[in-house]
């Protein structure tokens, strides 16, 4: 290495860098686009949470909550979400990705931390995103809301870098009727299927997430129902979450959930601990085989 020891030219190099360094903090900083945005934590809410039931990182969780709870805390009144956070809120209203993309990322905290009220929020969140977007002549979800300066509403028909905010919206959809059961869900989430149906037969790659959202909201519902509180059922939670199932609903029935999902989906109101032990029931398409009370057989129920 033209007389050089690897370590001399790393010494070397490392020297150089430090030069360089010195002479970039001459020059002005470039300017930093600071808001928080709403939809795009709302991904990274998603992405964090779902790493952290894969990789089994809690710090993972944790972060995902943080953000999420810093824009409950300040962008969102109980009925309005605002697009984004800079030294302040924003006046600017939320559009349908903003709604679509922050509910997803509660329904991926609630299968991080099988805390009932991250679906519970994700459920206002919908209910306020089908208020404000939906088109009632046509199907499916405006990108913004009625506005009289706005001549025409949009419906973004394609996953680019960031997913559509139909296609969020269809998966949230299609997963509120797979965990809570209700009809309106599903209506939902076929209208926009169908108002897409033309574009996702013609080019099924241009809306990856909106295709898969379609798969879900058609797949056989599959549930794993575990009956007893977290702290003495990680064992089966854990099984239940293990291996690649993207439509498989895991639902934990503690003290604080119970009677929330007995009220949504009648067929959990049965499902109790056997013997004063956590309890798994695995359910595919509503048919539910023998409760088990060991990680060894959810596994075998699984396969």
């Amino acid at each position: 290495m033209n007389g050089l020891t690897v370590r001399e030219a790393m010494e070397k190099l490392e020297a150089a860098r430090e030069k360089l360094f010195d002479a970039r903090l001459g020059r002005p900083r470039p300017h930093r686009d600071e808001k928080i945005i709403v939809a795009w934590n709302g991904l990274m809410i998603s992405a964090f949470a779902r790493a952290a039931v894969a990789l089994g990182v809690n710090k993972y969780a944790r972060i995902a909550q943080g953000a999420a709870t810093f824009i409950f805390t300040e962008l969102w009144d109980g009925q309005t979400l605002k697009r984004h956070f800079k030294d302040g809120p924003a006046e600017v209203p939320g559009f349908c990705d903003d709604y679509a993309a922050l509910a997803r990322g509660c329904l991926d905290l609630y299968a991080a931390t099988f805390d009932i009220s991250w679906i519970q929020k994700a459920e206002k969140l919908a209910e306020r995103m089908v208020e404000l977007f939906w088109d009632y002549k046509s199907g499916g979800f405006f990108n913004s809301g009625e506005d009289p300066h706005v001549l025409v509403r949009f419906k973004e028909d394609y996953d680019g870098a960031e997913p559509s905010a139909s296609a969020l919206a269809l998966e949230v959809c299609a997963r509120l009727f797979h965990l809570l059961g209700a009809e309106k869900w599903r209506e939902k989430a076929q209208g926009t299927a169908a108002a897409f149906g033309e574009r996702l037969a013609s080019i099924p790659s241009a809306m990856p997430l909106l295709l898969r959202g379609k798969m879900l909201l058609d797949a056989p519902p599959e549930h794993v129902v575990i009956a007893g509180e977290k702290s003495v059922s990680e064992a089966l939670l854990k099984a239940a979450q293990t291996g690649y199932a993207p439509f498989r609903m895991v639902i934990l029935l503690d003290g604080r959930s119970r009677d929330y999902f007995a009220a949504e989906q009648t067929f959990l109101s049965e499902m109790k601990e056997v013997d004063g032990q956590p309890t798994a029931y695995v359910c595919r398409d509503f048919a539910c085989q023998h409760p088990v009370t060991s990680a060894d057989e959810v596994s075998v129920a699984l396969q």
